[in-house]
C-alpha cells in the first residue's frame, strides 16, 4: 500500500475469529423507545461456511452461555436475532439450529460465499430491521424489556464476537452508529477490496477444452506462445479502484496450490513475464496496477508432461502487503502442452474451440460458414499468416461443396461435428458441448447457421452475412492485412483502439471489407457486427457526451443519466418500458463512477449500452422487452442476481429461466449486446448460455420457440420494487 489512507483501510480488515464488537457506547434513554443505533459491517465468508452456521455470537456476563446474532439458515440465507438485554424475543442461551419458535429476520436471497456482503442492522427498543447491500430486506416489531437502569446496564455488557469454530471469514469496517443514519450511505462510503481475474473474454493464446481446462502451448523457447491475463482491483460492489499496488504472478499446481518447481532440464523458471520485449521470471517482476488494472503477458516454460501430467494455475497476489484470500485470485486450470504434442489444429472453418466456464459470464460458441464450432484466433503473428493462407485454400476447396447446405431446411447439432446430419426440427436447439456453452435458436430455412446477431442489419445485409467471403490478399486498401492481424490477435480494449484509428482514415467500403476479413480469419461473424456498428457507436457517443457534459471534464451523474436513458429509449425504440432505479444502478456500476461521471466512465457505459439498445431495436426482441406480464426480458441484472432469483425454493423449479444481458460484454467484444439465458437444469444447478438468434426465422414468436425447448418450461422473475427513474 502506498499511503496512510490505504494502510488505515488495511487495519479495518479482521478475521472472523478475532471480531469483537462492543455495544457499551449505545445510549438508550427511558421514554425514547424509537431511538436506537445502527450496526454496519462487511463480511466475507469462505467456502467452509455451511447452512445453519453461526457467524456472530452474542455474549453477556449475565447470560449463561452464548446466543446467535448473525447466522446462516438451512437455505444459506443470512438471518439475525434480537439482542440480549434489550428485546424479550432474544434467543435463550444454548439456542441452536433449527431455532424453531425463535424470532429472527431473514434475507431474501442466498448469501454468496467468497464475496463481500454488506450487513446493516437498525435497532431500537421496539423495532429491528435488516439491510443487505444497502437494501432493506426485513423488519419486525419487538417487545422491549423493562427500562430500568439495571436493564440498560445489562445491555451495555452485550458484545458481538465471531465464530471461533470451523467457519472462516473476514469482517471489514464494523461500526456502531447512532440513529438515524443511512445504511445505504455506509454501504457506498467505505468498501473492502478484492482481486479479480477479468474473464470478459477468453484470453488470447488460450484454447479451452470441453473439460474447462485451458490448453496453452509452452515448453521450449521456440514453441512458447504468449497469453495475456488481466487483473482488476475491485471494491465491494464491483467497481475498479485506483490504488498504488503491485501484483505478483506465480505458477502453482491446480490440485494443492503448491508452487511449480523449476525445470529439471535447464533450471528455468516455469512461468515467464514479458516486459518491453524482455522475459523475466514472473516471481521477480511485480506488475503495478494502473487505474485498477494490471495486464500480465506470460509464457509457460514447464510442460504438464514433465510434471506427471498435472494441471497448473496462475496464482496472483499483492506484492509487499498483507495477504488475504480476497486479495488473491487464480486462473482456470491449465494444461501446458508442446506444439509437437498438440493435436493438429484445423484451420479456418474446420477448427473447433470450446469455451471454458467462467465465474461471471461464459463466452459463446461460434459457427463458421461451414457450421463448425469455433473460438477466437490466437497464436504468434507468423503462425497467423500461415493459418490465413491455409484458410483461403480451405475456402476455395469448399466453395463447390458445402455440406452445410440445407435444401429442405432444418437445424444442425454440432455435438459430433464430423457427421453433421440434417435434422428436421421446429424448436430451438440447445447446444451444450461443454459447461457454459451457448444456446442457439437457429433458422430452419437458412443455408447458414451463423446468422448475424449483434447489430441490426437490413435484409440485404443479412444476405451478405451468409456469403462466403473471399479474402483480400492484394490490391489497394486503407486497412492493411497487418491491421487485420492485430485486430484478430489483440484483446477487447486494444480492438477498440484499432477501430478508432481505422475510422479516422478509412471509407465505409474499407471498413466493410475490414469487417469481412476479420470475420473470415477469426471464423466468427460476430466480430463483423461489432466492426460495422463502430462508426455510429462512436459518432453518437461523442454527440451524447457533448450533450451532457457542456465541455466539462466531469458532470453530475444525476444530471447526466436522464439524457442517457432518453437516448437509450430512442435507439432501442422503447415506447412503453423505461428503466427502473435498479437498472440505473447497474449502469452506474458498469460506468464505474460514483456521484460524478467522466469521459472514460461514460465510454465504459456507452460501449455496453449501445449494442444492447441495438439488440432491443429488433422487432422480435423489442416485443419481448415491451412485454411486462410476464416479464420475458429482465431489466439490467447481474449474473449473481439472476442466480439468486433462480435458487429461491419453489416446486418444480427445474426449467425456470430468465433472459438478461451479460454485464461483462462490451463493444467490441463479439458477444456485446447478445442475450443470455440463465436457467435451472434438470440437476437443479443454475446454468448460463448465450442466446444466438437468426432474426430471419419466421417460424413463430420467439417466446413460443423458447418454451418449445425441453429444458425451458417457465419464465422466472427477479423480485424488484418497480420504481422507474
Amino acid at each position: 500500500m502506498g499511503n496512510d489512507n490505504e494502510r488505515d483501510s488495511d487495519d479495518k480488515y479482521c478475521t472472523l475469529r478475532d471480531v469483537q464488537i462492543s455495544l457499551d457506547s449505545v445510549a438508550l434513554e427511558q421514554g425514547e423507545e424509537n431511538r436506537g443505533f445502527s450496526l454496519c459491517f462487511w463480511i466475507y465468508l469462505s467456502n467452509s461456511a455451511r447452512p445453519c452456521s453461526v457467524i456472530l455470537h452474542q455474549t453477556n456476563p449475565t447470560a449463561q452461555g452464548d446466543v446467535p446474532f448473525v447466522a446462516l439458515n438451512e437455505e444459506n440465507k443470512l438471518i439475525i436475532f434480537p439482542l440480549l438485554g434489550l428485546h424479550e424475543e432474544a434467543p435463550c442461551p444454548g439456542s441452536s439450529f433449527p431455532w424453531r419458535g425463535v424470532t429472527h429476520l431473514s434475507a431474501s436471497n442466498v448469501c454468496p460465499l467468497e464475496r463481500w456482503v454488506h450487513i446493516g442492522c437498525q435497532v431500537t427498543q421496539k423495532y429491528m430491521c435488516l439491510h443487505i447491500n444497502g437494501i432493506m430486506v426485513a423488519g419486525t416489531n419487538l417487545d422491549s424489556l423493562s427500562n430500568g437502569k439495571n436493564q440498560k446496564d445489562s445491555f451495555k455488557l452485550t458484545a458481538l464476537v465471531g465464530n471461533k469454530g470451523k467457519v472462516e471469514g473476514y469482517v471489514y469496517n464494523s461500526q456502531v452508529l447512532p440513529s438515524p443514519v443511512s445504511i445505504k450511505s455506509q454501504y457506498t462510503r467505505d468498501q473492502p477490496l478484492r482481486l479479480f481475474l477479468d474473464y470478459s473474454s477468453l484470453p488470447d493464446g488460450v484454447e479451452a477444452g470441453p473439460d474447462g481446462v485451458w490448453n496453452i502451448v509452452g515448453g521450449k523457447p521456440s514453441c512458447r506462445r504468449n497469453f495475456t491475463l488481466e487483473i482488476l482491483l475491485l471494491n465491494g460492489i464491483g467497481q475498479p479502484v485506483c490504488r498504488d499496488m503491485e501484483i505478483m504472478a506465480t505458477l502453482v499446481y491446480a490440485d494443492n496450490g503448491a508452487p511449480v518447481e523449476k525445470s529439471r532440464d535447464d533450471g528455468e523458471d516455469p512461468l515467464l513475464l514479458s516486459c518491453d520485449g524482455v522475459e523475466y521470471p514472473s516471481t521477480n517482476r511485480p506488475v503495478p496496477l494502473v487505474c485498477g488494472r494490471a495486464a500480465f503477458k506470460l509464457k509457460m516454460a514447464q510442460l504438464s508432461s514433465k510434471s506427471d501430467n498435472r494441471l497448473f494455475r496462475v496464482f496472483f497476489y499483492p506484492f509487499s502487503t498483507q495477504r488475504y484470500p480476497f486479495l488473491e485470485t487464480y486462473s482456470q486450470p491449465i494444461r501446458c502442452i508442446s506444439r509437437s504434442k498438440q493435436s493438429q489444429r484445423p484451420t479456418g472453418p474446420g477448427r473447433k474451440h470450446s469455451p471454458t466456464p467462467l465465474p461471471y459470464e461464459t463466452p459463446s460458441l461460434r459457427k463458421t460458414s461451414n457450421g463448425h464450432v469455433n473460438g477466437s484466433i490466437c497464436g504468434l503473428k507468423r503462425e497467423a499468416s500461415r493459418e490465413i493462407q491455409n484458410h483461403t485454400q480451405t475456402l476455395n476447396q469448399n466453395q463447390n461443396h458445402n455440406p452445410n447446405q440445407h435444401q429442405n431446411g432444418g437445424v444442425e447439432k454440432f455435438d459430433q461435428p464430423e457427421k453433421r446430419p440434417k435434422i428436421e426440427c421446429k424448436t430451438p436447439t440447445m447446444q451444450e458441448d461443454a459447461p457454459g456453452n451457448s444456446l442457439e435458436v437457429l433458422n430452419a430455412k437458412s443455408n447458414n447457421a451463423d446468422a448475424d446477431e449483434s447489430c441490426p442489419l437490413s435484409d440485404s445485409d443479412s444476405k451478405g452475412a451468409n456469403e462466403v467471403v473471399e479474402p483480400r490478399l492484394g490490391g489497394p486498401s486503407a486497412l492493411a492485412d497487418s491491421m487485420v492481424f492485430r485486430y484478430c490477435l489483440e484483446g477487447t480494449w486494444e480492438r477498440s483502439i484499432i477501430l478508432r484509428e481505422a475510422l479516422s482514415t478509412a471509407s465505409d467500403d474499407d471498413i466493410a471489407d475490414f469487417a469481412k476479413r476479420v470475420g473470415l480469419y477469426t471464423g466468427c461473424s460476430h466480430h463483423r457486427n461489432q466492426i460495422l456498428m463502430a462508426k455510429k457507436l462512436i459518432e453518437e457517443g461523442n454527440e451524447m457526451w457533448a450533450t451532457i457534459s457542456f465541455d466539462k471534464t466531469r458532470v453530475l451523474w444525476a444530471c447526466a443519466i436522464p439524457e442517457i436513458v432518453k437516448k437509450f429509449m430512442c435507439i432501442s425504440n422503447s415506447k412503453n418500458r423505461g428503466l427502473m432505479e435498479q437498472d440505473i444502478e447497474v449502469l452506474r456500476e458498469i460506468a464505474g463512477c460514483s456521484e460524478e461521471i467522466g469521459r472514460e466512465d461514460f465510454e465504459r457505459l456507452w460501449y455496453w449500452m449501445y449494442p444492447v439498445a441495438l439488440t432491443l431495436a429488433r422487432e422480435r426482441i423489442n416485443k419481448l422487452w415491451e412485454c411486462v406480464i410476464p416479464r420475458w426480458i429482465e431489466g439490467f441484472i447481474r449474473k449473481e442476481e439472476a442466480e439468486n432469483a433462480l435458487k429461491v425454493p419453489m416446486p418444480e423449479r427445474s426449467g425456470t429461466f430468465l433472459l438478461r444481458f451479460p454485464t461483462t460484454r462490451s463493444w467490441p467484444h463479439p458477444d456485446a449486446g447478445n442475450l443470455v439465458i440463465s436457467y435451472v437444469g434438470s440437476d437443479l444447478l443454475v446454468r448460463h448460455k448465450l442466446l444466438a438468434l437468426n432474426y430471419s426465422d419466421e417460424r413463430g414468436e420467439l417466446q413460443h420457440l423458447l418454451l418449445e425447448e425441453p429444458e425451458l418450461t417457465q419464465v422466472g422473475r427477479v423480485n424488484r420494487p418497480e420504481v422507474y427513474s
